[in-house]
């Protein structure tokens, strides 16, 4: 039997080794977590001098209100003013209402262009919003009332018994001549037979 390679036999003791680490720093590793939005977030902002960091601390209603005035801000030239306080007033007002999925509607109508000249004043957010809240409170509407199914037909919503219409017979045509029995069948041995010359001369006939 040959005997074994001594670097062979060094390299497995090297892996080992390694893998004995390796699994003791996952063992005592801490849980990764991800950051809530409360935590400091950390924002880089690239200027001519270079680049500079800021620390920022928000809460998730801050954020909101910052994602508002991103939304507007392409309308501070028809009289947009981002002001937070304005925001938490309709917030307080209407209580119901999605703010940013409501300012995403208002940009977005404020972008067509038959809307072009229209102004995104307070006033006009003001009323925006109240429409909002009154759309979302609004009772929805019954359903469509069906007159109750019988059995043997409906009933009508003036009252009246309707029967199915497999029950209701159309009148007969003026002048239907009625037969006392149903008509036989008559079978083709039975049928006169004409020969073609004799019917095609009662035919002249009858067109003379």
């Amino acid at each position: 039997m040959p005997e074994p390679c001594p670097e062979c036999a060094r390299r497995k003791a090297r892996d080992a080794e390694r893998a004995s680490r390796y699994r003791a720093n996952k063992r005592h590793a801490a849980p990764s977590r991800e950051p809530s939005p409360q935590e400091a977030v950390r924002h880089v902002t690239v200027t001519a001098q270079g680049i500079s960091l800021s620390l920022e601390t928000k809460t998730e209603e801050e954020w909101g209100y910052a994602a508002i005035g991103e939304t507007l801000a392409p309308f501070a030239s028809r009289g947009y003013v981002h002001d937070v306080d304005f925001w938490r007033l309709l917030a307080q007002e209407y209580p119901g209402v999605n703010l940013q999925l409501q300012a995403k509607k208002i940009a977005g109508w404020l972008a067509q262009p038959k809307n072009a000249r229209r102004r995104c004043s307070a006033a006009f957010l003001d009323n925006w919003m109240k429409k909002a809240a009154a759309d979302r409170t609004a009772p929805a509407p019954p359903p469509a009332s069906r007159p109750p199914a019988t059995v043997r037909g409906m009933v009508l919503p003036n009252g009246a018994y309707a029967p199915p219409a497999s029950w209701q017979r159309v009148p007969d045509p003026p002048g239907l001549v009625h037969l006392a029995e149903p008509l036989a069948q008559i079978r083709l041995e039975d049928m006169p037979r004409v020969p073609l010359a004799e019917r095609l001369a009662q035919m002249k006939g009858q067109r003379t």
